[in-house]
């Protein structure tokens, strides 16, 4: 009888158990619920509307949020390009680099919101275990249509900012008349990338893809090999090559605080080119082309020096 009532006793403790470890699981996952889903190509993320605790690693997202007057607590400073500098300040967290997100101060400030692009990927469910965690990369191939998706869900999220649309339309507005230039022109162009002592051709499929399928720019070479930092190239191509435009981004400026590239290039054999002996090598603006991308002011800044090699 009284192992009966032992029994008895740990059975209902157990189904006590149980019953406390399903309600506390089904708090928890309300609790991490958000007013916005997010479906993105990592998971699924649940934000609520309007944070107030943002952890930023993506410099074009900081950028449109700058633009929106939305303040942020957390980012990489030790990468910040100089236009956004005024986020280097006491009352902004550094929170890592790019690449090496510091957990434990991330932890410490308890976000609401952490936003991530490519460069923190394969970080994504570490981070989302410490705050709903959304992903928004610039996809190259479809710049233009990343760049609305990623302003759509801001927009979703952010519901107090109705400007949204409005960026979105004035981005078109000027693509479209830098499509109808380029492509009406008999010119073409190749981009460079310059690495220090060494330089690298970009094309279709590239990072900067935009150029040729966007923006309607005729590439000086259709058969450049695709790769993250282009194709290696020397002075003696880009003679072949002969192009019309030429459009550099000097990489060390964002590597090492300093270019190559106006040295680098001013040579006997690039100075033959259509381009040098036109005045058609445009010098672009290193962190709007490979830090910032993706930004409102930033996407226009890349429309605007592009459409500048077709002007007179």
């Amino acid at each position: 009888m009284a192992k009966n009532k032992v029994f008895l006793i740990l059975g209902a403790l157990i189904v006590l158990l149980a019953s406390y470890l399903v309600v506390d699981l089904l708090t928890n996952d309300s609790e991490h619920k958000g007013d916005v889903t997010v479906v993105h190509e990592l998971g699924t993320s649940y934000v609520n509307k309007n944070p107030k605790r943002i952890v930023v690693f993506d410099f074009g997202i900081l950028e449109t949020l700058d633009k929106l007057e939305i303040e942020v607590i957390g980012l990489p400073k030790d990468s910040l390009p100089t236009h956004l500098q005024k986020y280097n300040n006491e009352k902004v967290t550094n929170v890592g680099t790019l690449f090496e997100p510091n957990f434990e101060v991330i932890f410490n400030l308890k976000p609401d919101l952490i936003i991530i692009s490519g460069r923190q990927s394969e970080l994504f469910d570490e981070l989302n275990d410490l705050a709903p965690t959304i992903y928004l990369p610039m996809d190259n191939l479809k710049f233009l249509d990343s760049f609305k998706k990623n302003l759509n869900v801001l927009s979703q999220i952010f519901t107090k900012t109705n400007q949204f649309a409005t960026y979105i339309q004035e981005v078109e507005s000027e693509i479209d008349e830098l499509h109808e230039t380029a492509t009406a022109s008999e010119l073409n162009a190749l981009v460079l990338m310059v690495n220090s002592s060494s330089i690298s051709a970009l094309g279709i499929g590239s990072r900067y893809d935009v150029v040729h399928t966007t923006f309607g720019v005729t590439p000086a070479d259709p058969n450049i090999t695709v790769s993250t930092h282009g194709q290696n190239v020397n002075f003696e191509y880009i003679l072949d090559i002969n192009p019309d435009i030429i459009l550099v981004v000097d990489r060390g400026i964002i590597t090492e605080g300093k270019g190559t590239a106006e040295v680098l290039l001013d040579n006997s054999l690039v100075n033959q080119t259509k381009a040098a002996m036109n005045g058609k090598i445009i010098h672009l603006s290193a962190e709007q082309w490979y830090i910032s991308t993706g930004g409102i002011d930033s996407f226009k800044v890349m429309i605007e020096e592009v459409a500048s090699a077709f002007t007179n």
